[in-house]
């Protein structure tokens, strides 16, 4: 993101939003809330702008400017939101939403405005605790990565320092922006991933012939094996990949999100054509999905799953191969591959082929105590169990303790 220009007033239209069969909702990208389904996905009589039911002057501390709180959904915010080039899937308040919904966090944005009223500078943030019930906002959990939006390089710094200010007179355990930021004083940088970003272009064929011969050769090794994609959003497309995703993380050793999460996902984002599944199916098996999500000009991966006995067939290949010539065909600009381990050298490869730029994913962070590298003792933990365990295990861990690795 560049320190100056960043605010442009413009309005972002697919070329051809039609040819993603299944996807209907409003086209202008004015994110709609139906109640019904917020009704549903919510106990009775909470708030789903503040689940966790504590008030404004609980939430932040004294002296925090009232002009600086906004709710996620406050129109200034979404219109902030909706005039930024630099904005993606993750400032879009449904992605908040969706988290605040699943996982009880709660959402606000930081916000400074000018004289005149109008916002310079912002960030979406959510308060959660920790498993030992320690405070902490980020920018944002389950969220790769998350940058301040600002007008221009004095803004951005003044964020900063109020930022500071605010969780220096706080009983913050910890405030993390997943972003790089300035180097001032009490700041700490986190730097062990990267980020993969393909610039798409109109011409996919373009594209194409710049990945790597690998790339190319499993697309037709998918292809004349009869693997073809379908894209779309139903609970169905939703429960062929949420069935490939437990089988995926059992694999990985890794905890699956609550099955609600997918749900909501899919009645949130998918539903409001903020995103769509694309799937590789094989003589009628569903052998691997990937959940996309859209928003401005950037096309970004977020969830992928497959099926181990499958891969021989290179289906991951061709769905990928899917959503760049989507995105190109669309109108997309930059196709996120998302944040990758620095020690992931076989994944960072496999992104890489397909032409995206790597650069470092630097986290700003403020912290009462030293940052430590590497993942927590939990989640050491269960990686051995899930591991060497029945699909369940990862499933019901998951639904017990995800919410603490945000």
């Amino acid at each position: 993101m560049t320190e100056e220009g960043v605010l442009r007033s413009h309005s972002i239209k697919s070329k051809d939003e039609s040819q993603l069969k299944g996807l209907t909702g409003n086209k202008d990208n004015t994110y709609i809330t139906k109640q019904s389904k917020i009704e549903s996905t919510i106990s009775s009589g909470q708030d789903f702008r503040n689940p966790s039911g504590r008030s404004e002057e609980e939430i932040l501390p004294d002296g925090f400017p009232l002009s600086s709180r906004l709710s996620i959904t406050d129109q200034d915010w979404t219109d902030w939101n909706d005039r930024t080039a630099a904005a993606n899937i993750f400032h879009h308040p449904a992605w908040t939403e969706l988290l605040s919904i699943c996982y009880g966090y709660q959402p606000f944005a930081f916000a400074l405005r000018n004289p005149h009223g109008s916002i310079t500078a912002g960030i979406p943030l959510m308060e959660l605790k920790s498993i030992s019930g320690k405070r902490r906002w980020v920018a944002l959990p389950f969220t790769d990565h998350c940058s301040p939006l600002f007008n221009d390089r004095e803004s951005f710094d003044e964020l900063l320092r109020s930022l500071l200010a605010i969780y220096q007179q706080s009983d913050l355990a910890e405030l993390e922006i997943r972003w790089p930021t300035s180097l001032i004083p009490g700041i700490q940088q986190s730097t062990q991933f990267v980020l993969h970003r393909l610039p798409l272009e109109a011409n996919p064929d373009k594209l194409y012939s710049q990945f790597h011969t690998g790339h190319r050769r499993n697309i037709k090794i998918a292809q004349n094996s009869g693997v073809r994609i379908e894209q779309g959003v139903s609970e169905q497309h939703m429960r062929d990949f949420y069935r490939l995703h437990l089988l995926t993380r059992q694999r990985q050793g890794m905890p699956t999100q609550p099955s609600r999460f997918f749900r909501l996902l899919r009645e949130i984002l998918l539903e409001q054509d903020l995103g769509f599944i694309l799937l590789a199916y094989r003589e009628d098996a569903c052998i691997a999905a990937s959940i996309f999500l859209k928003w401005q000009k950037t096309l970004t991966y977020k969830y992928g799953a497959s099926t181990a006995d499958a891969l021989q067939y290179r289906p991951n290949n061709l769905v990928m191969w899917a959503a760049i010539r989507w995105g190109c065909e669309n109108g997309y600009t930059i196709f996120d591959m998302g944040r990758t381990d620095l020690d992931n050298t076989g994944l960072r490869r496999y992104k890489s082929g397909w032409g995206a730029e790597e650069g470092p994913l630097t986290y700003s962070i403020l912290a009462k105590e030293p940052l430590r590298s590497g993942s927590g003792h939990l989640m050491l933990w269960m990686n051995r169990i899930i591991r060497g365990s029945p699909v369940w295990v990862s499933r019901i861990s998951g639904e017990m303790f995800y919410k603490y690795f945000g």
